[in-house]
């Protein structure tokens, strides 16, 4: 099993970023990585709202249909893959710091098949990709552009 974790302190208010996040008509904004996304219900996401994320990941088009299994307005959200090549679930946690918030994304991943043999290069990319996702939020939300 793998698990990462990346955070980042943003100068907004949590409510603020936490009504981004949720809007899953924001979701390829602050996903730099994705070619498309696509989702059951467009607006503020809610438990059972299901997210299609299509991205290249190891030079190849992959899709991936997350889940919203837990919500907790302001503090958390959980998905959880249910297709795709890579079970993942994805906690995005979110703390006030005040006028600034924190904000961060665990990754738990079980590779299998022949994704085993490449356990160690999908969490590094994982973890990429988790960087450079909180960092477009982070530029979107305190920024605008």
């Amino acid at each position: 099993m793998t698990k990462i974790q990346h955070s980042v302190t943003i100068g907004q208010p949590v409510e603020q970023i936490f009504t981004f996040i949720r809007d899953t008509r924001n979701t390829a904004r602050w996903h730099p990585s994705l070619v498309e996304a696509r989702s059951t219900f467009e607006g503020p996401a809610q438990i059972g709202t299901r997210v299609t994320e299509v991205r290249t990941f190891l030079g190849r088009k992959v899709e991936t249909t997350f889940e919203i299994v837990e919500m907790e307005p302001q503090t958390r959200i959980v998905m959880k893959s249910v297709s795709g090549p890579l079970p993942l679930t994805v906690a995005v946690s979110f703390e006030s710091l005040g006028n600034a918030s924190r904000i961060t994304l665990d990754g738990e991943t079980q590779a299998r098949g022949f994704l085993k043999l490449a356990d160690g290069i999908i969490a590094h990319i994982l973890h990429k990709e988790m960087k450079n996702d909180l960092s477009a939020a982070k530029r979107l939300l305190e920024t605008g552009s």
